[in-house]
């Protein structure tokens, strides 16, 4: 179950391997984002600029591409 160190973040969740669909001060801050469940599955992935076959790599390898924290933007996600 990934948690964010910083802020306690259980659930909202991005990738910095997935660019952002527009790069501005408004936007998603990545192409991908995944809602953990409660007990650490992976719930829903939303994607935005990436296509299903990616979106596939990221739900079976979540560890690898589910690195930032969606509620405060760091990247100290602790997975153990």
């Amino acid at each position: 179950m990934p948690v964010c160190r910083n802020c306690g973040n259980n659930r909202l969740f991005g990738s910095s391997l997935i660019s952002p669909a527009a790069p501005t001060a408004n936007g998603p801050m990545t192409g991908i984002m995944a809602d953990f469940q409660p007990g650490g599955e992976l719930g829903t992935i939303t994607q935005m600029t990436t296509d299903r076959k990616e979106a596939s790599r990221a739900a079976a390898r979540p560890r690898e591409y589910f690195d930032t924290c969606l509620k405060c933007g760091s990247q100290d996600v602790d997975w153990d």
